[in-house]
């Protein structure tokens, strides 16, 4: 289906003169019956189709046009026309995203949201005028306190202009899907598409036995932690088959609400030249109608630095920061205050995730934090590399899991504050992707304080020369040594031991 996005991400993409070769992308279809793919089929707008969508959406003939961005669940085509050459548009085809709901959605939201909200650029087919500015998780960790503070009441706003919204009645959960019927904008509650739950749900119970289950999937599909599996799966099924039916009926008094479920800060477009004024949120794939604190995970990131494994440490001041938050929108802040014990456990959730190891398993990891605390001041080194090292050439992935599970408690031998790991990148120089969207910055931030050149690229990537700064030692130095164990630096990453 083809759509144009209100805002793309502006910051993460080049000019249009300058644009990078993008990799084809094909559609494989798989028959249900036979489980035999489809012959693949280059996923693409031909020139045509782009001409024939802009000029029924504007009227205006295409003066330029070319590939754009590639997003998680879309391709992006940037368009210009003949007699408005400073109007740029943005032409999407969407992989995942309902389209019609989307626009019907946003119209939705504009007509029963006093909050702001950029002025309306012409939807048309979903072709829409391009918003600049940047995205938010470039530039929030840097942002000093008080305009921290004065972003963090703007979103907190946001949010409740989402959750304020009137859903259908009676209240289930599941996809929420806008439908526009001659103008009339009504909303219905459709099946769970994002983690294939099924539904609409009608009990906060149903819904998060249903996730509860789908986390459970994710993990038996999940590779480079089959000791881990071996161990613990079958308890953890048992637990799944049997124990659901114990979840308190007071989770029914979750009030449910609308969410867009991705709105973090790499969804926030701000001013470019004001980084305290949001201009727009964007990717509105994921809408959903349920319970209100399903948005933790998002809020929860205005408040700590990345990190690879999600949850980095706190912000200095975070206490003002959740409280600004949640004083800003009083209402919803008395239900959040009214949870209890799911307040205590969400203020601190790495104490309630530390994974059990087995010996393997544990010997594994240790020799990856000690591999990596070898890595010398201002040089960087891959995963597959580190992997190499330690004897295990074949699991970079699980180099990669290693530091994803990297301990954030400072009473640990091996935590953010002993082991390096922001000195770790792919096997191009790349800093990879991680849960926490400003975990990609931060590390950065803490390559160059140690004085290595991190370079953006055409699709906002961020990379290390690594004929320059990499660090490719055939055996470790210790090893060099005569096998003495190198302690772990504690001075090499301060930044995490507030």
């Amino acid at each position: 289906m083809m759509e144009v996005d209100d805002s793309i991400k502006h910051g993460l993409v080049p000019t249009l003169d300058h644009l990078p070769e993008f990799l084809d992308r094909y559609q494989i279809e798989i028959d249900r019956q036979s489980g035999q793919p489809s012959t693949p089929k280059k996923i693409k707008m031909t020139d045509e189709e782009l001409q024939k969508a802009i000029l029924a959406a504007t009227g205006q003939e295409i003066a330029s046009s070319s590939r754009f961005t590639d997003g998680g669940f879309s391709t992006s085509y940037k368009v210009t026309v003949m007699h408005n050459p400073e109007i740029v548009y943005i032409v999407q085809l969407r992989f995942h995203g309902n389209v019609a709901s989307m626009d019907a959605f946003i119209k939705f939201v504009h007509a029963n949201s006093e909050a702001e909200h950029q002025q309306s650029t012409g939807f048309g087919r979903q072709i829409t005028q391009f918003v600049p500015g940047v995205l938010a998780e470039r530039v929030y960790s840097d942002l000093p306190h008080p305009d921290k503070l004065e972003l963090v009441r703007k979103i907190a706003l946001a949010w409740q202009a989402c959750w304020d919204l009137p859903l259908p009645s009676p209240r289930q959960i599941g996809e929420l899907i806008a439908i526009d019927n001659n103008g009339s904008i009504s909303l219905a509650v459709g099946p769970d598409r994002h983690f294939s739950l099924g539904g609409p749900f009608t009990s906060v119970r149903e819904w998060l036995q249903g996730r509860l289950r789908h986390a459970v999937s994710s993990l038996g599909r999940a590779s480079g932690i089959d000791d881990y599996k071996d161990k613990y799966m079958v308890a953890i099924q048992a637990f799944v088959d049997n124990k659901l039916d114990r979840i308190p009926q007071t989770v029914e008094e979750f009030p449910i609400a609308a969410l867009h479920v991705d709105m973090g800060l790499h969804n926030v477009l701000v001013a470019e030249d004001n980084h305290k004024e949001i201009k727009a949120i964007i990717d509105w794939e994921l809408c959903a109608s349920a319970p209100f604190l399903a948005a933790y995970p998002r809020i929860e990131m205005l408040f700590r630095r990345g990190a690879p494994n999600g949850y980095g440490a706190e912000y200095p001041h975070a206490d003002e920061l959740r409280s600004t938050f949640w004083d800003a929108i009083p209402k919803w802040k008395t239900c959040w205050e009214s949870q209890g014990p799911i307040d205590s456990f969400s203020h601190n959730p790495l104490q309630h995730t530390q994974m059990p190891r087995t010996d393997e398993a544990a010997a594994f990891f240790h020799a990856v934090y000690s591999a990596i605390s070898e890595i010398p001041y201002g040089r960087v080194t891959s995963y597959g590399h580190i992997a190499a090292l330690i004897g295990t050439p074949q699991r970079p992935r699980q180099v990669g899991v290693c530091l994803k599970h990297l301990p954030d408690d400072p009473s640990a031998r091996w935590n953010h504050a002993t082991v390096p790991w922001q000195r770790v990148v792919n096997a191009r120089g790349v800093i990879s992707p991680r849960n926490h969207p400003t975990a990609v910055r931060t590390q950065a931030e803490l390559l160059r304080d140690e004085g290595v050149e991190v370079a953006a690229g055409g699709l906002g990537e961020l990379s290390v020369n690594l004929d320059e700064y990499g660090w490719f030692p055939s055996v470790l130095p210790s090893e060099e040594q005569g096998g003495a164990e190198v302690e772990p630096d504690v001075e090499v990453n301060a930044e995490y031991s507030d």
